[in-house]
């Protein structure tokens, strides 16, 4: 799960990776050229801040499926999002136009 201001060309990703992508060094490797890593488990949280807005994510449910590879495909994830917009983007700043309550 990848968070991000779709709005802010210099946001700072955050990644949510599952278990299994913390335990496979290659991916690992991968995943934090493209942001900081934070592992994924019930109460886990996030922040991402921008010129925009303060965006705090916290995962309130998870389940993996029943499935190969263990910990790595979930059946099920649940993340509350806090949205404080300190400022509204440029009227069309973003491909696509999305409105700033609008998921990306």
């Amino acid at each position: 799960m990848v968070l991000f201001d779709a709005f802010d060309h210099r946001t700072e990703t955050r990644i949510l990776m599952s278990q299994y992508a913390q335990e496979d060094q290659a991916l690992r490797e991968e995943l934090i050229t493209h942001g900081e890593l934070i592992p994924i488990e019930p109460g886990a949280q996030a922040v991402v801040e921008t010129t925009n807005l303060r965006m705090l994510a916290t995962v309130t449910d998870l389940r993996y499926a029943e499935q190969e590879p263990r910990g790595g495909i979930f059946q099920r994830v649940v993340v509350a999002l806090d949205v404080t917009v300190k400022q509204l983007p440029p009227e069309g700043a973003a491909a696509g136009n999305l409105g700033p309550a609008q998921a990306v």
